[in-house]
Order: C-alpha cells, then structure tokens, then sequence
C-alpha cells in the first residue's frame, strides 16, 4: 500500500485564495480605524491651538506670534503644524486686525465631518459650512 502525505495543489490554492479574501476584510477595517484615531489627534491638536490662541490673545491683544506684520498662530503654533502633518484639507485664518480667527480640518473617517475652532471658544465637529465661515475669516464657525 502507497501512502502519500502532504496536500494537494488544489487544496493549497483554495488556502492562499481564503487567506487573501481574509486580508483584505482586515486592511479595509485597519484603515478605518488608523483613520478615526488619526481625527483623534487632530481634536486634541485643534483644542490645544484653542488653549494657545487665548494665552496669545490675552498677552497681546491679538493672534500675531510677532508683531502686525509677523508669523500668526495660523503660521507657527506647533498645534497647527501637527495638523497640517496629519490632514493637508485644513483652513486656519485671521481677519485684518488679528482679533479673531478661525480653523477647520476636515475628517478623513467621515470627510462629511468637519471639526472647527474659532476665537469665540467654539469647538465643535460641523458639515462644510464651517469652512465656508473660515474662508470669509469672520472668525465664526456656524
């Protein structure tokens, strides 16, 4: 009697065929969730550059960094910079007279989803209509 061991080519292809199947139901939800955490540091960094906007605020008068004609906290705050790594769909503004200003990420979980701070202690998660405030640089997220 003739025993052989081992598997067959066929029942190897049927394995590498249902392991694949299985890695790319993992990569798609892997995505998800690197992109929800993603959008959780940028909440952090957006309250953050909230907390430094009113300390710079209230020991200048305004959200320059450097005088009128210099660097902004849109500019140089390290909250802002962090954001700008993780999302590149992002507005951060300031009128005229730096009194007010205002920023908004878009989510990469939900991009419906946008979360926007302004100078009026807002910050809060809204639809586009927050970027349209921003761009306009009233300062005031809807």
């Amino acid at each position: 009697m003739n025993k052989q061991y081992g598997f067959t080519l066929v029942e190897l292809i049927v394995v590498i065929a249902i392991i694949a199947i299985l890695a790319t139901i993992v990569l798609i939800n892997v995505n998800t969730y690197i992109n929800k955490g993603r959008d959780a540091a940028i909440r952090g960094d957006m309250s953050t550059m909230r907390t430094d906007a009113a300390a710079l605020f209230g020991s200048k008068g305004n959200y320059y960094i450097n005088g009128v004609d210099g660097e902004t906290l849109c500019d140089e705050n390290d909250a802002w910079s962090a954001v700008r790594k993780l999302q590149e769909e992002s507005v951060c503004n300031i009128n005229l007279d730096g009194t007010k200003f205002c920023a908004c990420v878009q989510g990469l979980a939900d991009p419906s989803n946008y979360f926007c701070i302004d100078s009026t202690g807002i910050a809060e998660s809204l639809d586009a209509s927050c970027l349209i405030s921003c761009d306009t640089v009233t300062a005031t997220c809807p």
